[in-house]
């Protein structure tokens, strides 16, 4: 049958050896189970005894020198139960009669299929830097180039505000872009290279004397005023900041999906037989339906006088036919046992799954005797009263038997 939903998927976190070791120790060396495995009579891994390839592995009591067996086989790593098959009596492979040959022993049809998901660990992302300011909101980022050409087409170099220069100033001529630059820093430049008087802090008569206009070129001392173009390398930084920060979050890790098959279970029987195993977390509770042959009644002094006596099966304070009687599951009732009695002839209720206990007829009958409606449809307790109020308390007598239903089922799964 198949396991119940899950709505989340597990994450394998354990991964672990079928059993422990003699001394209830974690086996930890591989060997150590290889080891205890040699003594299986049949179905070794990796060769079986047929000398063909044999990918599953068996255990039978030989092993139990080497293992702990009584605690049962345990799931190679967490996961979910996609389905599974119980037993209830082991299949008998011996078709005749005896002596009609070798008998074989009975087998098993048993299986658990459990599904597990292994999830790669995510690689660490490193921290995204601090935001940068964009370069041109800080007037000491702004600068302006010195070109190899007089024509501006070729940059030399990058000149940062307030930088001093040394400058040519030639025969005036309206419209003249770029000046000739005889030092950067106080260093004689050992390339020709011109610049923008735009960008230059300059005497705006600068060029006009009648010196310059006879041709006679004047040596200004000036220095780079604000500029057309920051930083490159502030520029270049504040690119790579503003990459860094929107860098994507990574792809989540890969998952892998694996199956791992555990057959031959014990059967439903043998889980009987033995009180002291313990059975797995995932099988379905022991439903079970009051049948006909129940014959157990109400008590007359409890019944209520629009009910009548019901009859089922009574439920008991202890696990005793002389106990406190609680109440009465009618027939029909179907319920879910967990714990048992030491005998076995006692179960404690853990839910009603279908059906109606005695006392959920009691309030339906009590809501029904106070709802009762008169021939002229008006309710026959509130007949003097509008008929406004009469179907104001209908309603309400509705409503009060759902919140009484509700809190009896609440009770009852205990």
């Amino acid at each position: 049958m198949n396991a119940p939903a899950n709505s989340k998927a597990i994450i394998a976190s354990r991964f672990g050896y079928p059993f422990k070791d003699k001394q209830e120790c974690e086996i930890t060396d591989p060997q150590a189970l290889y080891a205890g495995l040699s003594f299986v009579q049949g179905g070794h891994y990796l060769l079986g005894a047929h000398g063909f390839f044999h990918g599953g592995i068996h255990f039978d009591r030989s092993c139990s020198n080497a293992f702990s067996l009584d605690q049962g086989i345990r799931c190679l790593a967490d996961g979910e139960v996609v389905a599974y098959r119980i037993n209830r009596e082991y299949l008998d492979a011996t078709k005749g009669i005896a002596g009609d040959g070798p008998t074989l022993r009975p087998y098993s049809t048993g299986f658990v299929l459990v599904r597990h998901r292994l999830k790669a660990p995510t690689p660490p992302q490193p921290d995204k830097p601090a935001p940068m300011d964009h370069p041109i909101a800080d007037a000491r980022n702004m600068g302006t180039y010195l070109y190899a050409d007089p024509e501006g087409r070729q940059r030399a170099r990058w000149l940062r505000h307030g930088t001093p220069l040394t400058v040519e100033i030639g025969k005036y001529a309206p419209g003249r872009q770029y000046v000739r630059v005889l030092s950067v820093g106080g260093s004689a430049s050992t390339e020709p290279g011109w610049i923008s008087p735009t960008w230059l802090a300059l005497d705006p008569a600068a060029g006009t004397s009648l010196l310059n206009v006879l041709g006679f070129k004047d040596q200004v001392s000036t220095y780079v005023r604000g500029g057309d173009h920051p930083d490159p390398e502030r520029m270049t930084a504040y690119s790579q900041n503003q990459a860094e920060r929107a860098r994507p979050a990574p792809a989540p890790a890969p998952t892998l999906t694996l199956y791992s098959l555990y057959m031959h279970l014990a059967d439903f029987a043998d889980y009987r037989a033995q009180s002291k195993w313990q059975r797995p977390g995932w099988w379905s509770a022991p439903q079970y339906r009051v049948g006909d042959k129940a014959k157990d009644q109400q008590a007359e002094a409890a019944v209520h006088a629009k009910v009548s006596r019901s009859v089922g099966l009574n439920i008991r304070e202890e696990p005793s036919g002389k106990s406190v009687i609680l109440g009465l599951l009618p027939r029909g009732t179907c319920i879910e046992t967990g714990e048992r009695s030491s005998n076995g002839k006692w179960a404690r209720i853990s839910k009603v799954v279908a059906g109606e206990t005695y006392d959920s007829e009691l309030i339906s009958a009590i809501y029904a005797e106070r709802g009762r409606i008169s021939e002229d449809g008006s309710l026959y307790y509130f007949r003097r009263n509008s008929r406004t109020v009469q179907e104001g308390v209908a309603r309400r007598f509705v409503s009060e038997k759902r919140v009484a239903i509700e809190r009896l089922n609440d009770e009852q799964d205990y």
